[in-house]
């Protein structure tokens, strides 16, 4: 077994806590955020090179 020698970073994400999920949702979309992915608790959103993941925070 090869030993892992490379243990950089690929990518990081921040979480950004949404009260309100679905407005928060409709306001990144209006700001020209895409969103490929979203679950009833998360969603992925990137514009050009800015990604994030809203979470639905209670």
């Amino acid at each position: 077994m090869k030993a892992m020698t490379d243990l950089g970073t690929v990518e990081r994400k921040a979480f950004v806590p949404a009260k309100d999920f679905a407005l928060s949702k409709q306001f990144y979309e209006d700001l020209g955020f895409q969103i490929p992915w979203s679950s009833d608790e998360l969603a992925y959103l990137h514009h050009g090179n800015c990604t994030f993941l809203l979470q639905h925070f209670l």
